[in-house]
């Protein structure tokens, strides 16, 4: 006979070897989705890339944004490669689309078939795989959202899942500060439609203990980020050189002008001195040469605390704050539109940032980063990002039409993320600046949308339920 101590070794071998299945599953299928990179040969970068891969090395706190990504990408490269940070990526991006598509559809007899079918959809008409692909944290903004949606309504993932999602939610959280800024955002609204009753019926008493789980995590990377800071001789502080980019943000918005031409000729301010070249972008105000805030050598803590007088008047003036509220709300606007997948992903070549990292920390690696299709100029997404944009109006308008047919999860999820795009722009146009790569890094998730509505309306005509049955 078997003894129980053979039950329980033949059981564990089991799900040994179902995870490793599992793994090598989401691996591979992961590398569909980061085919942009396979293809040009190299990670995708942006100029910002370079900052973080020193990061990995050095873990010196950076003055305009959390430790978090260099964090994931130290944990996930072991200092060797870049590859497999993206690697990661895909991997996170292909299971919890599996994850979703569990919660959605939890009857579906051919889920792969489902799941290979929507990776392939994304990867040729969504911004998706050129977030993923890349070495920046815009990659983990959508994948967020996810994994809070999974929290809040996926009764099917056991504990260690649960508590696997929790630790995500946390790191990619922290990762980007417009990440907790939408963590925030997330659990007001949370709040405020709870009395929905969907969301009742879906999660029933459970609500306020997840709600508490999200609102501790948002609390934890407040406290992680302000004692890394603190650590690192910079104090208590999201970033330390905050005043400096919202001096950028009144100035592109108009709000500086506005309040130097009422208060210059009753209060000298140093850049009184200046008015003249406040028409130009955020980015000039901070990146330029050129620009009034600009110290030499360049140093954004001591251009921060320079600015930092001026910039806190102006936002605790209430005349300025009608105009803060239009601005705001018009950038938002705006953001909304700016959709170019491919934006920032020019060549960075000999003595750009992540060109000098490479050189520096991955030398092995260098060779086929300076052979990229990226590096040389021949990297043109913009065919791809045509297509995208079809895609995406197409996904707006087939939601709209199969929204009557939607599960009432479904329809949670579908507004979900009509929300978390919402917020992003919210977030990054009205706040930071407005800047087309940073909205098109979440738009994916409406046509992840319609593709989810499409598979709910034909599933028995397609591949989720080929038995008879409906989908509860």
């Amino acid at each position: 006979m078997t003894t129980a101590r053979e039950l329980r070794t033949t059981a564990f071998a089991k799900r040994v070897g179902s995870a490793l299945k599992d793994t090598l599953y989401f691996f591979v299928t992961g590398l569909l989705v980061i085919v942009p990179a396979l293809w040009n040969q190299s990670p995708l970068v942006y100029s910002d890339s370079g900052a973080y891969i020193d990061r990995v090395w050095t873990m010196q706190a950076m003055t305009d944004r959390p430790m978090g990504y260099p964090l994931i990408m130290r944990a996930v490269s072991w200092q060797v490669s870049m590859w497999p940070v993206v690697f990661f990526q895909g991997m996170m991006s292909s299971w919890l689309l599996f994850e979703v598509l569990r919660c959605l559809f939890p009857k579906a007899l051919l889920l792969w078939r489902a799941h290979i079918t929507l990776l392939i959809v994304l990867v040729l008409g969504s911004s998706l795989p050129w977030y993923a692909a890349q070495l920046m944290p815009d990659a983990l903004t959508a994948l967020m959202g996810l994994i809070i949606f999974l929290l809040l309504f996926g009764e099917h993932l056991g504990v260690i899942k649960r508590a696997f999602l929790w630790v995500c939610l946390f790191f990619f959280a922290v990762s980007h500060l417009s990440h907790m800024a939408i963590l925030i955002a997330v659990i007001t609204c949370l709040l405020l439609a709870r009395a929905v009753p969907v969301l009742r019926a879906n999660m029933g008493g459970r609500f306020w203990h997840r709600w508490a789980g999200l609102l501790a995590c948002c609390l934890a990377t407040i406290f992680f980020v302000q004692e890394f800071n603190a650590r690192s001789g910079y104090g208590r502080v999201m970033a330390p050189a905050t005043d400096l980019f919202l001096a950028a943000k009144l100035c592109e918005s108009g709000v500086m002008y506005e309040h130097l031409d009422r208060c210059c000729p009753v209060h000298d301010h140093p850049i009184c001195y200046h008015m003249d070249q406040l028409d130009a972008t955020g980015m000039f105000f901070i990146w330029n040469k050129d620009s009034p805030f600009r110290s030499d050598p360049y140093d954004q803590v001591a251009m921060s605390k320079a600015i930092a007088p001026i910039t806190q008047e102006v936002l605790h003036d209430p005349h300025n704050w009608p105009l803060i509220a239009w601005t705001t709300f018009t950038a938002t606007i705006i953001q909304l539109a700016q959709v170019e997948a491919g934006a920032g992903l020019d060549p960075y070549g000999e003595n750009s940032a992540p060109w000098y990292q490479y050189r520096l920390r991955l030398p092995h690696e260098l060779p086929l980063y300076m052979n990229s299709l990226q590096q040389r100029g021949v990297l043109h997404p913009e065919e791809l990002n045509r297509i995208a944009h079809i895609a995406l109006l197409l996904s707006i308008l087939f939601i709209a039409l199969l929204w009557g047919s939607a599960s009432p999860l479904l329809r949670v999820f579908v507004v979900g993320a009509f929300v978390l795009v919402f917020f992003n722009a919210m977030v990054t146009g009205g706040v930071a600046n407005v800047y087309d790569r940073l909205q098109a890094r979440v738009t994916w998730l409406l046509v992840l949308s319609a593709c989810l509505m499409a598979l709910h309306r034909y599933q028995h005509r397609l591949i989720l339920e080929p038995s008879s049955g409906k989908e509860a």
